[in-house]
């Protein structure tokens, strides 16, 4: 157990990096009604954000080490996942824009 936490510390502190802009910009522009903050949804990102960096870190650690995969298999099913997460949070993050915004239009 304490292998996971070591292995998942830098990818967790490295989501919540690159999502702390966003929460910033909602949490500053919510509006004169004060709306309350969307916890959920910036748990999903970041949990998005936390997997992407865990599928992503072996793949590059094999590539930088210069070894051959043993697996093709197992790499094609792994940039199938990432683009898969990739998409997940572009469309999330686009949907939710205006949101971070505070537009008039925000669902």
């Amino acid at each position: 157990m304490s292998q996971l936490f070591r292995t998942a510390r830098f990818p967790a502190l490295l989501s919540l990096g690159l999502l702390l802009p966003f929460l910033l910009i909602h949490a500053a522009n919510r509006g004169p009604a004060n709306e309350p903050m969307p916890y959920g949804m910036f748990a999903v990102l970041w949990l998005v954000q936390l997997a992407f960096l865990l599928l992503l870190k072996p793949v590059l650690q094999g590539v930088f080490a210069r070894k051959p995969f043993t697996q093709p298999r197992l790499v094609i099913l792994c940039a199938a996942c990432l683009a898969l997460i990739t998409w997940m949070w572009v469309s999330l993050m686009a949907d939710q824009m205006p949101c971070f915004l505070s537009a008039a239009a925000c669902n």
